[in-house]
């Protein structure tokens, strides 16, 4: 089965014309190298190595734990990667013209430039930060079939806060910040974030 993923013409044309110009290594070194796109061949290189760093094409801190979930989420990185860059390459073409999506792609490709997170870069936001204003005085009010009443008690707010960035952390790559918000006790026994 040879499954094959469909990308702007353009984009096609001048990657492969950089795959030329760089040579294998700066493949691998993009994670676009056929074997890295081989779903067999990365769980090959899973099972052999004794690390994730080893295995994917995103080495970084967070890829230290190897197991079922770090294979799940590591598989798909060099597709995901060649759909992001293709994506930007498409809205860098449409907005600047041809000449500077490929510009842009060999200054990516050559590592002038150096875009984290590649695989989910045009597809997630990379960090954000939240107050937690709102959390405290209409408790997860965004989530759908959820009892999304504001916490009446200290326990409860905590329980909320780490549901919230559960829900973020699987919505966007990178950090998630959220400030500090000071409470009181009102005399019900609510809290009052202020």
């Amino acid at each position: 089965m040879n499954i094959e993923l469909k990308l702007d013409r353009d984009f096609e044309r001048n990657l492969e014309q950089l795959k030329i110009e760089f040579g294998s290594d700066f493949e691998f070194l993009n994670g676009c190298h056929p074997s890295q796109l081989d779903y067999t061949e990365f769980l090959s290189n899973f099972v052999k190595n004794e690390t994730l760093a080893d295995a994917t094409i995103d080495p970084n801190a967070n890829a230290s734990h190897k197991d079922l979930r770090s294979f799940m989420t590591e598989k798909g990185k060099a597709s995901d990667k060649l759909f992001g860059l293709n994506k930007i390459f498409m809205e860098i073409k449409k907005m600047w013209g041809l000449a500077t999506a490929k510009k842009w792609l060999k200054a990516e490709y050559s590592k002038a430039f150096y875009l984290n997170d590649s695989a989910t870069s045009s597809m997630l936001p990379y960090c954000w930060a939240n107050d937690l204003t709102r959390l405290a005085t209409e408790g997860l009010f965004f989530l759908n079939n959820y009892n999304n009443q504001p916490p009446k008690h200290l326990t409860t707010y905590f329980d909320d806060v780490i549901e919230f960035v559960s829900f973020l952390g699987n919505r966007q790559s990178g950090e998630h910040t959220a400030p500090i918000c000071s409470f009181s006790a009102s005399s019900a026994g609510s809290l009052i974030c202020g």
